[in-house]
């Protein structure tokens, strides 16, 4: 007899620089990234989200989308960058 896997909850986060959304969904092992964030509405809240040129990630680092997630998990969709790390070190460099 094969029983059933337990579900567990995830956060689905996304920040734009006004505001922050955190999402619960529920979530099977083996779940896609993906999948969790079709699952939590976001991309119908903030329809600037494009999977194809936003990156995700877990906890801070980077995955793809097709990464099966495991508990406990915290998706993060990140936006892309206006100003690179090193431009913005040299526009702070110059004000000082």
């Amino acid at each position: 007899m094969v029983l059933p896997k337990e579900s567990f909850l995830v956060e689905v986060v996304y920040a734009t620089p006004l505001v922050q959304s955190v999402k619960s969904v529920d979530a099977m092992p083996g779940d896609t990234i993906q999948h969790l964030i079709e699952s939590s509405g976001l991309l119908e809240e903030f329809p600037e989200i494009s999977l194809a040129t936003h990156s995700v990630g877990i906890f801070g680092e980077e995955k793809s989308l097709e990464e099966k997630i495991q508990e406990p998990c915290r998706v993060e969709i990140y936006r892309p960058l206006q100003i690179s790390p090193k431009e913005a070190r040299m526009l702070r460099a110059k004000k000082k």
